[in-house]
C-alpha cells in the first residue's frame, strides 16, 4: 500500500482538493463584520447605503436580511478609493456626516 494508501496527509489533500470547485457561500451581516474587523450594525449602515456589496434576500421587502461574499467585501476593501487615499496620503479619510459621535462638527 505505501505511504499514499490512506492517512492524515492524504485525507487533508482530498479535503483540499474537493473545495477547490466549489461554489462560495453567502455570509450573514456578523460573519461579515468578523471579516472586516468592525461592527455589525456598521456593516449593516452600508448595506442600506448601497456602500458595500450586499445581496438582500428575496422576499425581505421592508426589512432587508443581507447576506455577502467575502471575496466581494475583500476586493470593494481593496479598491475602494478612499482606502487608496488614505494610504497614499498617510491621513485619516472623515465622513462625509461629520467628525463627532455627537452631531457636531
Amino acid at each position: 500500500m505505501g505511504r499514499f494508501s490512506s492517512g492524515p496527509d492524504f485525507a487533508g489533500f482530498n479535503k483540499l482538493t474537493s473545495d477547490v470547485g466549489r461554489e462560495e457561500q453567502f455570509e450573514d451581516a456578523a460573519k461579515a463584520a468578523e471579516y472586516l474587523c468592525c461592527f455589525r450594525k456598521h456593516v449593516l449602515k452600508l448595506s442600506i447605503a448601497g456602500e458595500i456589496p450586499a445581496h438582500p434576500l428575496p422576499g425581505s421587502s421592508q426589512r432587508k436580511t443581507w447576506r455577502y461574499l467575502l471575496t466581494e467585501l475583500r476586493d470593494w476593501m481593496l479598491n475602494s478609493p478612499s482606502t487608496e487615499l488614505g494610504r497614499k496620503q498617510g491621513t485619516a479619510v472623515r465622513s462625509p456626516a461629520g467628525g463627532s459621535r455627537k452631531g457636531g462638527q
